[in-house]
């Protein structure tokens, strides 16, 4: 996970489904409210859901400044 929030030095062997990303970012920026489709099904199938990616972050530490990676230089 690439992220000023990620966890230092941390790997989550978890298994994750595509839902889990979908759910991830509902949580996150619509404070766990589903997004319905055009057809008024919730978007996440949270019974098939496998993993949560909040594992993978700490939104309550300082945020780590950026990794440089240069070319030779």
């Amino acid at each position: 996970m690439i992220s000023s929030w990620a966890r230092k030095a941390f790997i989550d062997k978890q298994e994750l489904s595509h839902d889990a990303y979908l759910k991830f970012m509902e949580d996150i920026f619509c404070n766990g409210q589903r997004i319905r489709t055009t057809d008024g099904r919730p978007s996440v199938r949270e019974d098939l859901v496998r993993g949560d990616l909040l594992y993978e972050f700490d939104f309550w530490q300082q945020p780590r400044d950026p990794m440089r990676i240069g070319c030779g230089d």
